[in-house]
């Protein structure tokens, strides 16, 4: 699953370089740019254009016995801002979305915008988008007196498929008084509410989003949920 990830992502970004060609390289022309890169700033006799270009755009940088691109500084004593191959771009991002816990696209480029300065915001493409299989959520429904969780796989959140769902749950555990959800539109619909047809007695709740006052179990729970799933599919690719 990881590798049909790395490599459709890889693909994506490679159909894109003609357009973005300005800051998307690929690993060959990386290689080309650090020797003109090199042969300018060597050069003493007149340079051309480009050469000028280059050296006012551009260093190199020894790393170990790796040499890297990087952004042009004013000091030697400034942060280096690195530039990536295409190639290298997969690896970066994922080790910097899991760096940051596994957040969102806003963070990331928060977090690679400090030290490269060739990923873009289009560069990280929603896992949704490149999802192996036709699921793409994950409904957590907790038990608040046992803190029993139950996670079901869904393909849209539809409230169709959420309510279907949420009575197979019931079926499982016993449907309860009070049911508690956020604010979210999936489970606010008019389905979901005509869940009380089905059992008179039940009282529906609405939480604030991501409100640790409100929904504090439960969202403790998505956390270590996630550490698991995160676990686990590292364990079997």
């Amino acid at each position: 699953m990881s590798e049909s990830i790395e490599l459709r992502f890889r693909e994506e970004v490679l159909s894109r370089y003609e357009k973005c060609s300005k800051y998307l390289i690929p690993k060959d022309a990386y290689f080309q740019m650090i020797e003109d890169i090199r042969r300018a700033s060597e050069r003493k006799n007149t340079k051309s254009c480009h050469e000028y270009y280059l050296l006012s755009k551009y260093e190199v940088l020894q790393c170990g016995d790796v040499e890297k691109i990087i952004k042009k500084r004013q000091t030697l004593y400034e942060t280096p801002v690195y530039y990536v191959s295409i190639e290298d771009t997969f690896d970066i991002v994922k080790r910097a979305h899991i760096a940051i816990g596994h957040g969102s696209r806003d963070r990331m480029t928060k977090e690679l915008q400090v030290k490269y300065a060739n990923i873009q915001p289009s560069d990280l493409i929603d896992v949704q988008s490149m999802s192996c299989t036709t699921f793409k959520w994950i409904m957590v429904y907790q038990d608040h007196l046992t803190k029993f969780c139950v996670l079901r796989p869904l393909t849209p959140k539809r409230a169709a498929e959420v309510a279907f769902q949420l009575a197979d749950n019931f079926l499982l555990l016993g449907a309860p008084v009070i049911f508690q959800s956020d604010n979210g539109s999936e489970f606010t619909a008019q389905i979901i509410t005509e869940l009380r047809s089905l059992w008179h007695e039940l009282s529906i709740v609405h939480g604030k989003p991501r409100h640790p006052q409100s929904q504090g179990s439960v969202e403790r729970a998505n956390g270590d949920i996630k550490d698991m799933l995160v676990a686990w599919m590292a364990d079997n690719n």
